[in-house]
């Protein structure tokens, strides 16, 4: 029951260290320090109970013996032997000889459950497009307008509105690895299924998570207010997935929103987090003092040991008659059939003679209780031991260290302690050699020649070629070009083969193999390789050398060109930006040294690309330092052509407002400065799922039924809905906005 006591205890510490959490930390907006206390809480309360301060133990008042003495001739008068007090065995149902079995069944439950949810992202991953962006994946979801995040997994709706805002939350969960403390929190969910606190403070953890990301994308210039209403908007409908990140979460979305518009704790209320030290402290002397158990195997602050005096010499016994002296028989320190020791030894680290039998003792039917004075038996009719799952399918929990039975109707009993003896000496075993492998692909079987000259074939191994035995070795002469040999031993021979294959096996496959013919055509003699020496290296006399002599001259390749196989007529610097608001700002700026018909980039962060370009040259570092020096460390892109056009700087598409669609009315949706041969429509509903699309627009939907997946052919209910129009090779002209459907 070690391990039951062991869970309620480590349960009991995480009880603790959530309540702490959630009356001086849950409503802090330290969020980081309040994710780590909750991962090193979980952490530390399952290390303590096999932590121990041994200076703290209580001592016990029977004094311990440093050394054994052979105690001295036992005087025996007209008393019998010793007994020992017994009580029946009875065997009763007990509940907790099914605890174990019925914990298992539910943490296997749970493990399915875990994997079935991990079984679901992996079949998304599976279906769906991806895309490789640096060291995360990409991935789009069609069936689901939401998106979430797995480790380096980006789910996401590739027509979300706001994607953008969505992919700077997403990057959060990503970048400082949230998922892995919703795993570990579903594995201590799986150990501690009986504990409703780590439901909590699994919900918690997770709500932590959506702060932190909350936090960092306000802070990169987004409005509090316009994000909290992007929230609002989009987290309807949306269902929450156990082991994922998700940012449209609607059950959690309330406190979200109170924690972004809460005002900033001071720093100095961080101090808090140190009250936890004289919280383990004292979980820790608990751990020590208030729980007696075998599972607290390090002990960090040991008790120091004591000098016992030594066993001072027994005094001699009075003189009586031979016959009246009776001697213990003598110590045979292996159980036997008639004999039983208790077994006790010496503590490695002490040096102090400690009990150690923990096995169930039954004498004749009933129970030895107390085995601090029952020292063993001897003269008995038989004496049965049961391995741990014996005892334990006999005697329930109390056989969980094993069983002892012992019989005998003239039983005597030992009236002293014996130190259980050293183990005896094992032969060692010793295995066969492993089946070898041959990489030749040829086999002679061995021969020899008698006195008078005569070739004498003595194989007497088993040869198998393609599964078929050789029967008469006088006329088998071996075989080439096979292509496996495997040699057996005689016992694996044994095995596979029977008697018949005592002296080992030889099993050869191949499709095209030859058989020799003759004795005459024997092995051929082994080749062996030339060695090939180096040409001896001849150094000058430099000291009598009037002139030094000729250094080779050293050639470096020519810069390397990168170009499209088509000629590549364009170049864009791999920048990245973000949107604050108001207009685009780079987070990542191509460093390279950047020269166009001879003129360099003066800033890489406003240069968006160049197109109808003549050629295109990528220096690597080496080349770029040696032509710019130090500027072309990142290395260096060379671009010329007579008639080179700029990229344009990045612009949102411009936010139209309300439009409206009468449909009573036989109006059809056209969205104002969009004329253009090539536009692209898109509408989403208020759960941002898409009911239309049109590659093609004409400016010919009534708004009456929509056309995309799940919304093909069903009827537009009236109410408010968003648009972006894209127009063919105009990005600077696309628009978006949101549309009234009356």
């Amino acid at each position: 029951m070690d391990w039951l006591y062991y869970l309620l205890e480590a349960n009991l510490y995480l009880l603790i260290f959530y309540g702490f959490y959630r009356l001086f930390l849950q409503n802090e907006t330290f969020y980081n320090s309040n994710r780590y206390y909750l991962l090193l809480a979980s952490i530390t309360a399952f290390a303590l109970p096999v932590l121990q301060l041994g200076f703290l133990k209580p001592t016990s008042s029977i004094p311990i013996v440093d050394n054994l003495a052979f105690p001295p001739p036992i005087i025996y008068g007209e008393e019998p032997f010793t007994t020992i007090t017994t009580t029946p065995t009875i065997e009763t149902f007990n509940f907790t000889d099914y605890l174990y079995p019925v914990y298992l069944f539910i943490v296997l439950c749970f493990a399915i459950k875990l994997a079935l949810s991990l079984s679901k992202i992996i079949s998304i991953w599976l279906k769906a497009k991806k895309a490789k962006t640096g060291n995360v994946t990409l991935i789009e979801l069609n069936e689901q307008t939401t998106a979430f995040s797995f480790f380096n997994l980006l789910f996401i709706h590739p027509h979300l509105v706001e994607k953008e805002t969505v992919l700077n939350h997403e990057m959060v969960h990503i970048k400082q690895k949230h998922s892995l403390d919703i795993l570990f929190f579903e594995i201590l969910q799986m150990i501690c299924w009986f504990n409703p606190i780590i439901y909590f403070i699994k919900k918690d953890i997770k709500l932590l998570h959506e702060y932190i990301a909350d936090e960092l994308s306000t802070n990169s210039g987004l409005q509090k207010h316009e994000y909290a209403m992007f929230l609002i908007e989009n987290s309807f409908g949306i269902a929450p997935t156990p082991l994922t990140n998700q940012i449209f979460n609607q059950s959690i979305l309330k406190r979200r929103i109170n924690m972004l518009n809460k005002k900033r704790t001071a720093g100095r209320a961080r101090l808090r987090l140190l009250m936890a030290l004289p919280l383990v402290g004292a979980m820790l002397c608990a751990s020590t003092m208030a729980f007696t158990k075998d599972y607290g195997y390090v002990d960090l602050l040991p008790e120091k040991s004591k000098t016992v005096a030594p066993i001072q010499e027994a005094p001699k016994p009075k003189t009586v008659k031979k016959d009246q002296v009776k001697f213990p028989p003598l110590v045979v320190m292996l159980d036997s059939k008639d004999k039983f020791y208790v077994r006790y030894g010496k503590d490695e680290k002490t040096g102090k003679t400690v009990l150690r039998e923990k096995r169930h003792i039954v004498v004749n039917g009933n129970q030895v209780k107390d085995l601090t004075t029952f020292y063993g038996v001897y003269d008995a009719d038989n004496v049965k031991y049961f391995s741990k799952k014996d005892a334990i399918a006999k005697y329930g929990v109390n056989g969980q260290n094993g069983a002892v039975e012992i019989t005998g109707k003239k039983l005597k009993y030992f009236t002293q302690m014996t130190l259980q003896p050293p183990p005896p000496v094992q032969d060692r075993i010793k295995f066969p050699p492993p089946i070898v492998k041959s990489d030749k692909t040829y086999f002679y079987p061995m021969r020899h020649v008698d006195k008078d000259g005569k070739i004498k074939f003595t194989d007497s191994r088993y040869i198998v070629i393609n599964g078929k035995k050789v029967e008469d070795l006088d006329s088998f002469f071996g075989v080439t070009n096979a292509t496996k040999i495997i040699y057996l031993n005689g016992m694996e021979a044994r095995k596979k083969y029977g008697a018949d294959a005592k002296f080992g096996a030889i099993e050869i496959t191949g499709d095209n193999i030859e058989y020799v013919k003759s004795i005459t055509d024997g092995p051929p003699p082994p080749k062996m390789e030339q060695v090939k020496f180096p040409p001896p290296i001849v150094k000058p006399d430099r000291k009598n050398l009037k002139t030094p002599p000729k250094q080779d001259i050293i050639k470096f390749p020519p810069p390397v060109v990168r170009s499209d196989p088509s000629n590549q007529t364009s170049f864009h610097p791999a920048n990245a930006y973000k949107h604050d608001g108001e207009k685009y700002i780079p987070v990542q700026v191509d460093r390279r040294y950047i020269v166009i018909n001879g003129e360099a980039v003066k800033d890489n962060a406003e240069f968006y690309g160049v197109t109808n370009t003549e050629t295109i040259k990528f220096l690597t570092p080496t080349q770029a330092i040696k032509t710019y020096g130090n500027l072309g460390k990142y290395g260096a892109v060379e671009i010329k052509g007579s008639a080179i056009k700029y990229s344009p700087a990045l612009i949102q598409p411009p936010f139209y407002g309300n439009l409206k669609l009468n449909r009573s009315a036989g109006d059809f949706l056209k969205i104002p400065d969009s004329e253009a041969d090539l536009k692209t429509l898109t509408v989403y509903n208020a759960k941002n799922t898409i009911v239309y699309n049109s590659t093609d627009y004409r400016d010919d939907w009534d708004g009456k039924t929509g056309n995309y997946e799940k919304s093909e052919g069903v009827k537009i209910s009236s109410g408010v809905y968003t648009y972006l129009m894209k127009i063919d090779g105009k990005p600077l002209a696309n628009k978006r906005g949101r549309i009234t459907i009356q």
